[in-house]
């Protein structure tokens, strides 16, 4: 279930919770832990984000044109949807 509002995700998310917020594949998930420029947390095994820090850097990465993040409803995968249509 894809969760529309960031301010109902708790301040350490894992890969099933970004899977839920972005609504993409959990691979998706993994391939974006295991990039160089993304915060990932390494704790033992598993991979981790801060929340502060998935909204900081999808701020930075996202394309001027979409919604802001001080909208409370605000749905990533909405925006990332529209930002893949653009391109």
């Amino acid at each position: 279930m894809m969760r529309t509002d960031y301010t109902e995700l708790p301040p350490v998310l894992n890969v099933k919770d970004v899977h839920a917020f972005l609504g993409i594949p959990q691979s998706s998930v993994y391939d974006l832990f295991h990039r160089a420029d993304f915060p990932t947390l390494h704790v033992n095994s598993r991979l981790l984000v801060l929340k502060a820090d998935l909204l900081a850097w999808m701020k930075q990465h996202i394309n001027e044109n979409s919604i802001i993040f001080t909208d409370p409803t605000f749905s990533v995968g909405s925006a990332l949807q529209s930002k893949r249509r653009t391109e």
